[in-house]
């Protein structure tokens, strides 16, 4: 048996074969980390030829249904054996309900307790009815004949409205300073499905993903506007400012707001006029007064508003003003912890931030053994004792936080 694979993990894994994130995200969520249902659909997509090359990156997106392939054939049998009267078309009317999912007030009840007691749907507060696992509408609609799916399905023509109340939810919790994720069901469906995404909600959607640390994410929605914008001016932005979080060349902040004051913080800078109380205030002031325990505390406060790599950079620039070692050495932990969660975001307050604490030989041992060398290949190579070699390794595992030899690649990747 294999324990779901994490997220951060499914990304990884399909980012270095060249999926782009919403496609990434798109494949976490139906799978929910069954690696042999992520296999199976990959293999079905690549055999299919279902995926496209996203202009100007290197990678590829999946539009579209899904493929039907055996496995998801087995996860789709509890509900198409669902034998009693009525089930199979409640679920079927679910499935097409999607993305917006509201309250069905006409469907029978007796019916709904029963599939709610298999775990097939689930009911919220406000009495909206959904399928309980996120890939049984897509395989519902896969499987469903072309006739039975023109009645089944709604009528397009609240979509728009629908995501531009998205796009309002989002544009308020930015007002608000808080990026914490929510739930976008319209906006994710319609990018999935390859149906037209107008250019200010995408544009919204990277703004959203970028603030939270998600640079990649924030790219690709950024490039979905433009693929049915071409030119749009906000959607052009934001990926420059989602491409400059990834290669130290400037900070990733918007022209004439507090998020764009706020980037001196970032950069280690004094900062003014930025909203009083608020969790980037905080940050300004402690980085002030040079005062590694307070950066410690906004970047917990930072990270409770979503703002994971403004978290981290608050955490890293903890580590080189704390006067205690041990202090310094939990900062940079949570830092690169943080870090690792924004899609390979590298900033000028991240730079070095493993390195730059260990000696010249340090650096050049460690950068070995991340390449996967042992001690005694390491030795012959730098004309060192086997056990010099270990001391090295034992204090910059020290100064690193750490005792794994296999997190010694994921660490340099953060400083590099």
């Amino acid at each position: 048996a294999l324990a779901p694979l994490p997220e951060e993990d499914t990304a990884a894994l399909l980012g270095a074969a060249g999926f782009e994130a919403l496609t990434v995200r798109r494949l976490h969520r139906l799978c929910r980390g069954d690696l042999r249902l992520l296999r199976s659909l990959v293999a079905a997509l690549v055999a299919g030829q279902d995926l496209v090359a996203v202009p100007g990156t290197g990678e590829r997106a999946w539009r579209g249904p899904l493929p039907v392939t055996p496995a998801v054939r087995d996860r789709l049998a509890p509900v198409l054996e669902r034998a009693a009267p009525g089930e199979r078309e409640i679920l079927e009317r679910l499935a097409f309900a999607e993305p917006a999912r509201p309250p069905l007030y006409d469907l029978d009840l007796d019916v709904l307790e029963g599939l709610e007691a298999a775990g097939l749907i689930t009911v919220d507060d406000a009495g909206t009815v959904a399928l309980t696992d996120p890939l049984h509408g897509p395989a519902l609609r896969a499987v469903t004949g072309r006739l039975r799916a023109r009645r089944l399905s709604r009528a397009g023509a609240d979509r728009g409205a629908a995501l531009a109340a998205e796009q309002r939810l989002l544009e308020g919790r930015l007002a608000q300073l808080d990026v914490r994720p929510v739930a976008t069901p319209v906006g994710d469906w319609a990018v999935a499905e390859g149906e037209p995404v107008p250019a200010g909600y995408a544009a919204v959607r990277a703004r959203f993903a970028r603030l939270g640390g998600a640079v990649r994410d924030a790219a690709a929605w950024a490039r979905e506007g433009l693929r049915w914008a071409p030119g749009d001016a906000g959607c052009a932005a934001e990926l420059a400012l989602a491409q400059a979080e990834s290669d130290e060349s400037g900070q990733g902040f918007a022209e004439g707001d507090a998020y764009a004051r706020y980037g001196a913080v970032r950069a280690g800078e004094p900062a003014r006029a930025l909203p009083a109380g608020s969790v980037l205030a905080q940050h300004a002031e402690a980085l002030a007064r040079r005062d590694g325990e307070a950066l410690d505390r906004a970047a917990t406060a930072l990270a409770e508003r979503g703002f994971l790599l403004f978290a981290a950079e608050a955490h890293a620039q903890a580590v080189r003003v704390h006067r205690d070692p041990r202090a310094g050495r939990r900062s940079r932990t949570r830092a690169l912890a943080l870090a690792r969660r924004c899609q390979g975001a590298r900033t000028p307050a991240l730079a070095g931030l493993v390195l730059g604490e260990l000696t010249a030989r340090q650096r050049q041992i460690v950068a070995l053994a991340a390449a996967g060398l042992s001690n005694k290949e390491i030795a012959e190579r730098l004309t060192l004792s086997v056990r010099t070699v270990g001391n090295h390794l034992y204090s910059a595992y020290t100064r690193l936080g750490t005792g794994d030899r296999g997190a010694l690649p994921c660490l340099l990747d953060r400083s590099a």
